[in-house]
């Protein structure tokens, strides 16, 4: 029988998450005059003064996050492409998971992008003895597929289908170049917006373009507060502690267990493959 209570409880709690982090990025938005389009109003930086630049979107938000045994917040660098353009906007939680999971309700399928796939991989080891998938963790890490990416397409089939539903996922870098990614000769519909036609240098997705800090301060403390919001366990850098100063470190490291890793796509470092996780060590919580 379907426990109608715990299924209305764990929608009660997210609902609850999700509000607390929406009243954050509406202080955020009036700090740095977003618009409701996403497009930021105010660069402190004044080495970037003339880009134009939008709202990449709001956090992944598993649909188990709130009740999950372990949970896990993913951090991670940019999102390197302008993804909801077309609609001259930026992702809200229901289409960032969507984008993610597949659903608004939760994950309906595998196959990801190298990026995710590394996420899905570390998820998978790191809640393994939580959900029992010490076996399923085995057949992936055991696979000889080469990458995360490779292996997770392979064994699609058998390997569990809602790992991700159980963590949170967001980035240090909130803001991507107008219209980059874009192809508004090709693409259909046609862009929005006429000037990304003469601007080559924002359809580049590569790289770390808007790996920059546009208004430092509030947007650290905006990743402060997302952090103390969402309450992990353990919050997984992908190559995004380098860019935080160690006070900033040291203030996340004050309210959960940290570990540090490359980003799942770098695979000079072999990050990009399944037994990356071993060379992964968590750093535990310093009580004040």
């Amino acid at each position: 029988m379907i426990d109608i209570f715990n299924i209305y409880k764990h929608n009660n709690m997210e609902t609850e998450l999700i509000r607390k982090l929406r009243s954050r990025y509406e202080l955020f938005f009036e700090e740095l005059d977003i618009k409701e389009n996403g497009i930021l109003g105010k660069i402190s930086n004044s080495r970037y003064k003339d880009q134009k630049l939008r709202f990449a979107g709001f956090p992944y938000i598993g649909s188990k996050y709130s009740k999950a045994e372990k949970k896990i917040l993913f951090v991670g660098l940019d999102t390197g492409i302008d993804e909801c353009r077309k609609n001259d906007t930026y992702h809200s939680f229901d289409s960032r998971r969507k984008a993610i999971a597949g659903s608004e309700n939760g994950c309906t399928k595998l196959g990801y992008n190298p990026h995710i796939s590394g996420t899905y991989a570390m998820a998978l080891f790191l809640l393994k003895k939580y959900y029992l998938w010490e076996e399923d963790w085995d057949k992936l890490l055991n696979s000889n597929a080469g990458t995360s990416k490779t292996a997770i397409n392979r064994l699609k089939e058998v390997l569990p289908i809602n790992v991700l539903d159980f963590v949170a996922f967001t980035n240090i870098y909130k803001f991507v170049s107008l219209c980059r990614g874009c192809d508004p000769i090709n693409s259909r519909p046609k862009c929005w917006n006429e000037e990304c036609l003469e601007e080559e240098k924002v359809k580049k997705r590569s790289g770390g373009f808007n790996r920059k800090w546009y208004n430092k301060q509030e947007e650290i403390d905006m990743l402060l507060d997302e952090i103390r919001i969402l309450t992990p366990d353990l919050v997984c850098f992908q190559g995004s502690a380098s860019r935080l100063n160690s006070s900033t470190i040291n203030e996340i490291k004050s309210l959960c267990d940290i570990c540090v890793a490359h980003h799942p796509s770098a695979w000079k470092v072999g990050a990009n493959k399944p037994n990356y996780v071993h060379k992964v060590q968590i750093q535990k919580k310093v009580s004040g």
